[in-house]
């Protein structure tokens, strides 16, 4: 499903931008000529959507063994006209704040059922995409019987 403006302002409602730092910017910006924070950002909301291309897919074909639901939140890519700076920006979620795992893939909670289908979808992400990547760093919160 394409999101339209309307949908797109209903969601972000309530939401956290985030922007890289002018330091980072700098240096990678010599290394990748300009609009390197327009790539950075691209490449963010990129990650977070082939996260949750491959959450469904896992849902699908896992659903009738799993007692918990995952979820990956969009991300999206805005511009500030008159600045010209990129955001990654994303729904802000209310509530206690989980992490299951960090980008080195240690499990930071593991004794829950909800840990156990974070790190089974973990682990099933590297072997669906044939070792070509593995989704880490899952954190949020969680809701009734969700992710």
């Amino acid at each position: 499903m394409i999101e339209g403006p309307h949908t797109l302002m209903k969601t972000l409602n309530h939401c956290i931008g985030k922007r890289h730092h002018d330091d980072l910017l700098m240096e990678w910006g010599a290394v990748y000529g300009q609009s390197v924070d327009k790539k950075l950002c691209q490449q963010e909301v990129q990650v977070q959507l082939m996260g949750r291309i491959s959450c469904r897919e896992f849902l699908a074909i896992h659903k009738d063994q799993l007692a918990y639901q995952l979820e990956i939140i969009p991300c999206y890519l805005l511009r500030n006209i008159q600045s010209g700076w990129y955001y990654t920006v994303e729904k802000f979620l209310n509530g206690e704040f989980l992490k299951y795992n960090d980008n080195m893939a240690t499990a930071e909670i593991t004794n829950t059922g909800l840990a156990k289908t974070v790190t089974a979808f973990c682990h099933w992400s590297y072997s669906y995409s044939q070792h070509n990547y593995i989704i880490l760093d899952v954190q949020g919160q969680k809701r009734i019987n969700r992710y």
